[in-house]
C-alpha cells in the first residue's frame, strides 16, 4: 500500500483513465476524491464497496470556483491533499473537436490543469509541505 495516509485527487473519474486511476490509487491505500463534471458516484461505490475512502466531487475543471471546491472537498473529507491527478481536460477555443472537426466555443481557467494546479499547489505551501503530481490528457503545457 504505497499510498497509505495520502489524499489523491483525480478528475475525470467519471469514466475511462480517471476511474481507473480512482480505482489504483484506493487499492494502493489512497483516500481519493473522485472530481468530474459527470456523476463519479459509481466510481466512489466501487472504491467503498472494496473497503477504500472516497467521496465524490461534481466540478468543471474550467471553472475556479469548482477548482477551489475539489481542493476544499479534499481538505474537508480527509484533512489535507498530498496529490492531484489533473486526468480531465478541457478543449481549448482554437482547438477541434476530435469528432465533428467544429471548434468547440469553450475555453478554460486559463487552462484546466493549470488552474487546478496552482490552487492544490497553494494548499499544500501554505500548510509548509511539498506537493507532487501533475499530469494533463490534452496538450500537457500550461497556456496563460
Amino acid at each position: 500500500m504505497r499510498l497509505k495516509n495520502k489524499t489523491a485527487l483525480i478528475t475525470g473519474t467519471a469514466s475511462g483513465i480517471g476511474r481507473e486511476s480512482a480505482l489504483l490509487f484506493a487499492r494502493e491505500g489512497a483516500s481519493v476524491v473522485c472530481a468530474d463534471v459527470q456523476d463519479a458516484t459509481d466510481t466512489v461505490q466501487e472504491i467503498t464497496a472494496a473497503g477504500g475512502q472516497a467521496i465524490a466531487c461534481r466540478a468543471d475543471v474550467s471553472q475556479a470556483a469548482d477548482c477551489e471546491a475539489m481542493v476544499a472537498a479534499a481538505v474537508g473529507a480527509f484533512g489535507g491533499l498530498h496529490i492531484l491527478f489533473n486526468n480531465a481536460g478541457v478543449m481549448l477555443d482554437d482547438d477541434d473537436n476530435a469528432e465533428t472537426g467544429a471548434p468547440t466555443g469553450r475555453s478554460c481557467e486559463p487552462s484546466s490543469s493549470c488552474g487546478c494546479g496552482r490552487r492544490a499547489a497553494r494548499r499544500r505551501l501554505s500548510e509548509r509541505r511539498r506537493f507532487g503530481a501533475h499530469t494533463s490528457t490534452r496538450r500537457g503545457a500550461c497556456r496563460a
